[in-house]
């Protein structure tokens, strides 16, 4: 919720694959990141987690964003076309 709140795009995909059940998940408000991130005007954020929590890839990211070194990896393939 924190990387929806704060628009760290990569982050929030990357969390949201790992474990798609934390996009069911509430804060106190009762929002969900789908939610937060579409208040927050994050809206390639919010739709991406909405295709990750419908069971489709999120975009591409490159790992060298992620900090992981120099390569250039992909780390998740795009589901746009």
């Amino acid at each position: 919720m924190w990387s929806a709140r704060q628009g760290h795009l990569e982050c929030a995909l990357v969390l949201a694959q790992w474990s798609t059940e934390s996009l069911r998940r509430r804060d106190a408000n009762g929002q969900t990141a789908v939610q937060i991130a579409a208040t927050g005007r994050y809206t390639e954020m919010a739709a991406e987690l909405e295709k990750i929590q419908l069971g489709a890839r999120p975009l591409s990211i490159r790992t060298t964003h992620l900090g992981m070194g120099n390569d250039e990896q992909t780390f998740f393939t795009s589901s746009k076309t």
